[in-house]
């Protein structure tokens, strides 16, 4: 390239390659300044096109990264789901709450009640009693007999 133009440039088209050395020092300059450019021009054009394909890769690799990240995520919560789901599933037949009125007999403490109704169930004694107290708007452990109160029992019978 830098042959042809040397030569077009110096002289007609029938200089040969022996007499580039005519040229003046003037036109070489013009024509290494003229092919610098065009290379600079060139590595632009190729400078843009190598900065598109590392942002295109970039890209590329963001978006890889974030969907096995989702993917991840999905895989988890379903793992934790079935094992919660197993962890319930423990053999025993599922107890159902019911609530009765219960009439206070002479004698009867909330603790007495609370001890025969919590029989069948996980719950604590205690627990049972603060419910029966909320249940019926108790705020002392008196209870006098003759009277009602709405009491939880718990049964494996689904009613």
């Amino acid at each position: 390239m830098f042959e042809n133009i040397l030569t077009n440039i110096c002289s007609d088209d029938n200089i040969t390659l022996q007499n580039k050395n005519r040229c003046s020092q003037r036109d070489k300059q013009y024509i290494l300044k003229e092919l610098c450019e065009e290379e600079d021009i060139m590595n632009t054009g190729r400078r843009d096109v190598i900065k598109k394909r590392r942002v295109n890769l970039l890209r590329r690799r963001i978006v890889i990264v974030g969907v096995t990240c989702i993917a991840m995520f999905l895989i988890c919560a379903t793992f934790v789901n079935l094992y919660n789901v197993n962890a319930n599933n423990t053999g025993k037949n599922p107890l159902y709450k019911y609530y009765t009125s219960y009439q206070i007999e002479p004698g009867d403490t909330l603790t007495s009640i609370a001890q025969k109704y919590t029989i069948n169930s996980d719950v604590s004694v205690q627990d049972y009693i603060d419910e029966v107290k909320k249940n019926n708007n108790l705020v002392s452990d008196k209870i006098n007999s003759g009277s009602y109160l709405v009491v939880s029992y718990y049964s494996n019978e689904y009613k």
